[in-house]
C-alpha cells in the first residue's frame, strides 16, 4: 500500500473576488514594536503608572474550574499584547484587560480550554483565570544611550525607528498575504473533502509547524512572537494539518498546470530573509535547512505564495 495524491479536476482559480486588507502604520505602532524589540537587548525599568501596550508585566495567575484549582504561576514575564497564549488556551483582548493596571491590582477573565487540553474532561470547558500584577516594566525609547545604539548597529534613534518600521511592514505583508490566501483557498477547496491517511497526517503535522516557523522568520517576527504563534498552532495542530494538506494539493495542482517552479534566486531570497531575522549568515542557514530536510518546505512556501 502506498499513499498517493488525490485525483481531482483543477478548480477554476481565475477571477476570484478577494478583499485585500490595508493598514496605515502609525508612529505609535512603531514605538510599541520598538519597545518589544529593545526588550531583547535593553533592560526594562520598573514604572509606577498603569500598564499599556508594549510594556512587560510580571504576573501571578490562578486558573480554576469551579472550586478546583487547575494550575497557577508566579511572577511570569508577559508582554502586553492583544492575545495571551497559554499551553491549553488563548486569552483574547488581554491588552484591554490589563490596560491601566498597576502593581498590586487584580483582574479576572474567563478562558475556554482547547480540544487538545491535557485533561480530557475539561476540553472545550470555560475556566476562571485570576491575575495579580506584580510589577510593570517599560523600555524608555528616548533614553537609549548612543553607546547602546552603536552596539545595536544604528547611528541614531531615527535610523533604529526606520529599521523597525521596515520590520513591521514585512509583518503586515505576511498578514495581508495570509488573508488573501485564506480567502482564495476557502473557495478553491470547497469540494476538497478527501480523507487523509492518518500516517500522512502524523508525519506532516511536524512539517507544517516547521514550515510555519520558517514563514514567520522570513516575515520579520521575533522569537517571542514566533513562540506565541507556534503555541497557538500546536493547540489545533491536527485539524490545521489536514486543512493545510488539502490546500497544498489544490495549489500544487494549479502550479503544475501553469508550470510554476521556484528559481535559484527565489531560494536565495528566502534563505537571506531567514538569515537576517536570525542574525546568521545565509550559508549557515542554508546548510541547516538542507541538513534537516526543510528545503522542501521552502519550495512549498514559494510555490503557494506565488
Amino acid at each position: 500500500r502506498i499513499e498517493v495524491r488525490p485525483d481531482f479536476e483543477t478548480p477554476e482559480w481565475k477571477g476570484l473576488d478577494l478583499e485585500r486588507p490595508t493598514c496605515e502604520l502609525t508612529d505609535q505602532h512603531v514605538d510599541d514594536h520598538l519597545a518589544r524589540t529593545l526588550a531583547r537587548f535593553v533592560p526594562a525599568s520598573s514604572v509606577d503608572d498603569g500598564a499599556t501596550s508594549g510594556d512587560i508585566v510580571l504576573l501571578n495567575a490562578t486558573f480554576k474550574h469551579g472550586d478546583k484549582i487547575l494550575g497557577s504561576f508566579e511572577e511570569e514575564s508577559v508582554n502586553v499584547r492583544p492575545n495571551l497564549a497559554f499551553g491549553d488556551a488563548i486569552l483574547s483582548g488581554f491588552d484591554k484587560l490589563i490596560e491601566g493596571k498597576k502593581e498590586g491590582d487584580t483582574f479576572s477573565a474567563k478562558v475556554t480550554l482547547t480540544d487538545s487540553a491535557a485533561e480530557e474532561e475539561l476540553r472545550g470547558k470555560e475556566v476562571d483565570a485570576e491575575f495579580t500584577v506584580h510589577e510593570v516594566r517599560r523600555v524608555e525609547i528616548e533614553e537609549i544611550s548612543p553607546t547602546m545604539l552603536d552596539s545595536l548597529g544604528f547611528g541614531d534613534i531615527g535610523e533604529l525607528r526606520g529599521f523597525v518600521r521596515g520590520e513591521l511592514e514585512r509583518q503586515f505583508d505576511y498578514h495581508q498575504q495570509q488573508s488573501l490566501r485564506r480567502q482564495a483557498v476557502e473557495k478553491l477547496t470547497e469540494g476538497a473533502d478527501w480523507d487523509m491517511p492518518e500516517s500522512l497526517v502524523r508525519r506532516q503535522t511536524n512539517r507544517e509547524l516547521q514550515r510555519l516557523q520558517l514563514e514567520l522568520q522570513r516575515s520579520g517576527f521575533n522569537q517571542d512572537q514566533i513562540s506565541s504563534y507556534m503555541n497557538a498552532s500546536r493547540q489545533n495542530a491536527r485539524a490545521t494539518t489536514v486543512r493545510a494538506l488539502r490546500e497544498h494539493f489544490v495549489l500544487e495542482k494549479i502550479a503544475e498546470d501553469i508550470e510554476l517552479e521556484p528559481s535559484a534566486e527565489d531560494y536565495d531570497k528566502e534563505v537571506a530573509l531567514i538569515a537576517e531575522q536570525n542574525d546568521a549568515s545565509p550559508r549557515s542557514i542554508r546548510a541547516r535547512l538542507e541538513k534537516t530536510g526543510q528545503m522542501d518546505a521552502i519550495r512549498n512556501q514559494i510555490i503557494e505564495r506565488e
